[in-house]
């Protein structure tokens, strides 16, 4: 259960290093990767979407938000805590 523990170095390089072989399921809940959007880009295909919506650790921004628009689960993000909530977030998304 490697893709569960905090305690890796985690990187990019260690990610690529063993992409095959990874629970992407548990990788997208870790919240010890060192999130950013270009980590998020590089194995944009390989993530669980739902459980990414709901891992608090992401720099969750509405321009994270608007670049994986059509990727989030919108029902599980809906109640994540670490959004940053505001008024213009709610309008900005109001039709998800």
């Amino acid at each position: 259960m490697l893709s569960s523990n905090e305690a890796l170095p985690w990187s990019i390089a260690l990610i690529e290093r063993f992409e095959t072989r990874w629970d992407w399921e548990r990788l997208s809940l870790n919240q010890a990767l060192p999130w950013s959007i270009a980590l998020i880009e590089r194995f944009e295909t390989r993530w669980d979407w739902e459980r990414l919506s709901l891992n608090q650790a992401l720099p969750w921004s509405i321009a994270l938000i608007e670049r994986f628009e059509t990727r989030w689960d919108w029902w599980t993000l809906s109640g994540n805590k670490a959004l940053p909530w505001s008024i213009a977030l709610i309008e900005r998304f109001e039709d998800r």
